[in-house]
């Protein structure tokens, strides 16, 4: 494919950087159609009593594959230095290399009753709902897709300082803390509220997404676009 290709195309300009090396290339963002992650209350409560979270704890959520990048260790360090912890659970999604080890230490620290694992999900719009916090501390991110969709859900983010600021679409929604700074992140958690369906800004998100890159309609024609003018050169 390197030596057949006629444009260079990534999904944000830290990512082309990363794949093509100094050669031109063109961002076309990895847009969605924002309206399937929209917040619902239902599959909030069913998720919610599905996992028994109770009430008035506050579900932190990171998703993603178990790797080194993902950095979810750093999200079971952040939980056991919580000072009232019970009021908070933790909900990792995905698989990987790494999640044994993540699962090992969790029993290591006794946070079992705090700390839930499940497969990769194809309703990612009932778990940012049933969620009141995304945590997104990865050690390098080319892009972030999850911190979109949880935008678009309402939900908040709290992204370390390696996620491309271009994820950052619906006005604030995304909090960016420094990986160094554990006291930070801790203390954005701990001022973390329940999420309720009244408390979601959906004209806000829809004005946001309408005005940003990753509106999928719009998105769709620039690249329908694009990809008509490269046709048209040959």
């Amino acid at each position: 494919m390197p030596k057949a290709k006629t444009v260079n195309l990534a999904a944000s300009l830290e990512a082309g950087q990363w794949l093509f090396h100094g050669e031109k290339f063109t961002v076309v963002p990895n847009a969605i159609d924002y309206k399937r992650y929209i917040f619902d209350q239902t599959k909030r409560m069913e998720i919610r009593t599905k996992l028994n979270i109770g009430e008035h704890q506050i579900l932190l959520l990171q998703v993603g594959v178990f790797n080194e990048q993902k950095n979810q260790m750093y999200s079971v360090h952040l939980l056991q230095k919580l000072h009232n912890r019970r009021r908070f659970r933790l909900l990792f999604v995905g698989d990987g290399k790494n999640k044994e080890a993540v699962v090992e230490k969790t029993h290591q620290w006794q946070l079992d009753e705090s700390v839930m694992f499940v497969p990769p999900s194809e309703d990612m719009q009932a778990l940012y709902s049933a969620a009141d916090v995304l945590l997104f501390p990865s050690i390098f991110e080319p892009f972030g897709m999850v911190a979109i969709e949880a935008q678009a859900n309402g939900l908040p983010v709290f992204e370390s300082e390696h996620v491309p600021d271009v994820t950052e679409v619906v006005d604030g929604l995304s909090r960016k803390i420094q990986l160094s700074q554990s006291d930070e992140w801790l203390k954005a958690i701990e001022r973390s509220e329940i999420r309720g369906g009244k408390i979601i800004d959906k004209g806000l998100i829809a004005r946001d997404f309408g005005m940003s890159n990753f509106e999928i309609q719009s998105a769709a024609k620039k690249l329908a676009k694009f990809m008509e003018n490269e046709v048209n050169k040959y």
